[in-house]
């Protein structure tokens, strides 16, 4: 958004494009004419800006994540939560689960919500006693990359502990995702058998290809 009286950027953008605001501390002011470096305190002078604008995006970002909330779903949030899942299951990146299925088992997903829009979700299921599994986490694909996912495996893992959940286990096709947030890989087989009732549902139940992991409670 531009100033009208001074023609200068302000507001986040602003922020983001303007090395002024750092230089000056005041978003629209117009900075002092000044000769431009050379030689090496150029070098030092872009080094400067670069920092500053890095700072300022970081800052951005981590705005966005903190106006993001992670909550309990709520029956409103259903058809949204199967939207999801069901976009990552056409592409056989997820087990596919019906709205009926969504509605039945409601209470165990969380999701990502921002200004009233479900942006991500994750269902923690209790499997046994002292034993959970992670599954269902899909996060839009509007809005990969900016720690949706993470804030969801946090708030499970939480939600997990509360419970007094020993063994918390996840399968995954992205196992670098979750390793990064502490998950370890583990043989399929030490997993008990009531961990596999779902197979029965997916197409490719002869030849698993997903990845066993088990997070440190």
């Amino acid at each position: 958004m531009r100033n009208p009286g001074r023609g200068y950027l302000t507001g986040p953008v602003g922020h983001l494009l303007s090395w002024r605001f750092y230089k000056h501390g005041e978003v629209g002011r117009k900075p002092a004419r000044r000769r431009k470096p050379s030689g090496s305190s150029f070098s030092l002078y872009r080094l400067q800006i670069f920092f500053y604008q890095t700072l300022e995006i970081s800052n951005f970002i981590s705005y966005s994540l903190i106006a993001m909330k992670v909550r309990p779903a709520k029956v409103t949030d259903a058809e949204m939560i199967y939207a999801l899942i069901s976009c990552y299951a056409e592409q056989e990146q997820m087990l596919f689960r019906s709205l009926s299925d969504i509605y039945e088992n409601l209470q165990t997903f969380l999701v990502a919500e921002d200004n009233g829009n479900v942006l991500g979700c994750c269902s923690l299921q209790i499997i046994w006693k002292e034993l959970a599994e992670i599954k269902s986490v899909a996060v839009s694909s509007s809005c990969k990359g900016k720690g949706i996912g993470k804030l969801l495996i946090n708030a499970a893992v939480e939600q997990a502990r509360q419970c007094g959940v020993a063994r918390l286990f996840t399968l995954t096709l992205v196992p670098d995702f979750f390793s990064k947030l502490g998950f370890n890989v583990v043989d399929k087989q030490t997993l008990p058998m009531k961990v596999w009732k779902d197979c029965a549902k997916c197409s490719k139940q002869d030849a698993c290809d997903e990845v066993a992991m088990v997070y440190p409670m």
